[in-house]
């Protein structure tokens, strides 16, 4: 996955990864994939923003930026 400049508001889970993780226990829990990109604004969302939280694995340093 790569994201880069994006903003991600109002919805309902932001962005998931781990979905067992992340109360949806439809999905496995490991994510095997790779995530790249930076700047993002990803808040306001009505549940969680990312799943797992940042900052840490899998999201790389400066994934995320302040939201306005």
């Amino acid at each position: 996955m790569t994201l880069e400049g994006s903003v991600i508001t109002g919805n309902g889970k932001g962005v998931v990864l781990y979905l067992w993780g992340c109360g949806l226990g439809w999905a496995p829990e490991e994510f095997t994939g790779t995530v790249a990109g930076a700047g993002n604004r990803i808040f306001g969302n009505l549940e969680l923003d990312l799943c797992p939280p940042y900052p840490g694995d899998p999201w790389p340093d400066g994934f995320l930026v302040e939201a306005p």
